[in-house]
């Protein structure tokens, strides 16, 4: 995850002997179970958990991840096996590139593997851990998650999904408008990101954004950006790199981390708040509001929960949108037409466009939309945990302190669990009806991708997310044809799904621009 590395001279670091087997001195609690008992009920050594191969003294293994730092971690996990683990600085990393492991890790041992590492900005962010993204699950964060949970669920989220429809006809058209007469096709990312802070914002302050260039997206999209820059972690390369703290002292970091969340952000999400309570518009947070006293938390907490919710919702669904179509595009005869297809079938059966409930009979769209997912996860490894406790789990010691990370392009290209990973097959899923939020909450074997998480910590907007991205894909197709842009010999030029970029969190594609075309027939 860290791209930016500042050179400092160091020392042999301690964790040398830590890669040593861990021998008779560490086992597993004694029972009859035990993987590291035997059948008499002999203590026996615990397995060493792989290492790669370049790791520096102090500095590990920071300057071979490279640029794309989750495709290094698969390349890792398919040549040292399912579990390894990467020294960044003094940090020690386990990198899991198995469902059932991730599973015991994060599912059946959650209460000692749920903690957030330490950073200056997480710090000044929770307001004294506060929100449901960066606190260790305490009896706030337990309230806060509730809270989130209720507010996002199926439930509540059904009360406005004619505001998300809304949203992914105003899309269309707009896509549509804009790609006409331009050959080199439209950057599609801004106008899908606009789509997703418009559905979040709507259901939870009641406001919406009339374009990109509307203030209220530009000032929140800059704070959101300005946000990530300073959590990025190569940002905060001192807590990898003790040795050269001294430097977050020079430069002021943690003022300006402070600065920018007392006089900007904190006003901006109070002045929200306070609009979002007053105006007629019915919301999300007005319930927030009424049930305060009932959820014993402060004005703080729910001004957090509220910033978590906004960032986390916009850039995630708006990249998985980008991911889809850019996907969609590069396959365009063998997927579009039959989208397209299914869809007439069922406008000329019903008069009207299906709805999520109705997802099994526009089966082959829902198979794609997880299909896409599986084939371009949104983020390499999703936000880190950290070990509070020792954990052994599959014959392998995790001390505290540890943190733990799933790799999405390990796990999403097993052929073990996905035949012939890397075609994109939404085939896969042809019998899978089965709404993501059920398959994530369900038994490891059934699940479809695993983009949004594990255990406690598990996305808690999940429906909202798939809901938005179907109906985006529904309205989408029923009307247009996704076409590559031109080049400069006017031959379409399809996108090259290799070429991405990391923004620390989530993978983007590099220049995602494609054309939009009406379709003749189309019915609505």
């Amino acid at each position: 995850m860290l791209l930016i590395i500042t050179a400092a001279t160091g020392v042999v670091s301690s964790y040398i002997i830590l890669k040593r087997v861990l021998w008779t001195n560490i086992f597993m609690n004694k029972s009859s179970n035990s993987k590291n008992e035997d059948s008499n009920n002999t203590l026996i050594p615990f397995t060493q958990i792989p290492t790669p191969k370049g790791s520096l003294p102090y500095f590990g293994h920071l300057f071979i991840l490279g640029k794309h730092p989750g495709l290094k971690a698969a390349e890792w996990i398919k040549e040292l096996g399912p579990i390894i683990q990467v020294h960044l600085g003094v940090k020690r990393w386990v990198l899991i590139g198995d469902p059932f492991i991730a599973n015991e890790v994060f599912n059946s041992q959650g209460a000692s593997s749920s903690g957030r590492t330490f950073s200056l900005f997480t710090h000044h962010h929770a307001k004294g851990q506060r929100g449901i993204a960066t606190p260790n699950p305490d009896k706030r964060w337990k309230k806060a998650r509730a809270l989130a949970l209720e507010v996002l669920s199926p439930t509540n989220v059904n009360q406005y999904l004619n505001l998300i429809e809304n949203e992914a006809y105003d899309l269309v058209n707009y896509l549509l408008k804009t790609s006409k007469g331009q050959d080199q096709g439209v950057d599609i990312f801004k106008p899908l990101q606009l789509a997703s802070f418009n559905v979040i914002m709507t259901t939870c302050f009641g406001m919406r954004a009339e374009s990109i260039q509307d203030p209220l997206f530009r000032t929140m999209i800059g704070l959101i950006d300005e946000g990530m820059e300073k959590a990025d972690a190569s940002a905060d390369i001192s807590t990898f790199l003790p040795i050269i703290s001294f430097m977050d002292i020079i430069f002021q970091r943690e003022k300006g981390i402070a600065d920018f969340i007392r006089d900007k952000r904190d006003p901006l999400f109070r002045h929200l708040i306070q609009q979002a309570i007053e105006n007629e518009n019915d919301c999300l947070l007005k319930t927030i509001y009424k049930n305060k006293k009932i959820s014993r938390l402060d004005d703080d907490d729910i001004m957090v929960i509220m910033v978590d919710m906004v960032a986390g919702a916009t850039d995630t669904t708006a990249i998985t949108l980008t991911w889809a179509l850019m996907i969609l595009c590069r396959f365009r005869d063998d997927v579009q037409n039959r989208i397209c297809e299914e869809l007439d079938q069922f406008i000329k059966k019903y008069n009207r466009l299906p709805t999520f409930e109705e997802r099994n009979q526009v089966s082959f769209l829902f198979s794609v939309q997880k299909e896409c997912m599986r084939y371009k996860p949104t983020t390499p490894f999703g936000l880190p945990h950290e070990a509070t406790k020792d954990l052994h789990c599959h014959g392998y010691h995790i001390p505290k302190g540890t943190i733990l990370i799933s790799c999405m392009n390990a796990l999403h290209q097993d052929p073990n669990i996905y035949p012939e990973p890397e075609k994109f097959n939404p085939e896969r899923f042809s019998n899978d009806s089965k709404p993501m939020y059920a398959s994530a909450n369900g038994k490891t074997e059934n699940r479809d991708h695993f983009n949004f998480g594990w255990g406690r910590r598990i996305c808690p907007g999940i429906y909202l997310a798939e809901v938005e991205v179907f109906m985006v894909l529904v309205r989408l197709f029923s009307k247009v044809t996704i076409e590559a842009r031109m080049n400069t010999r006017d031959c379409p030029e399809y996108p090259d799904l290799d070429d991405e970029r990391n923004n620390g969190v989530t993978i983007m594609p590099v220049s995602p621009r494609l054309r939009f075309v009406e379709r003749s027939s189309h019915l609505v």
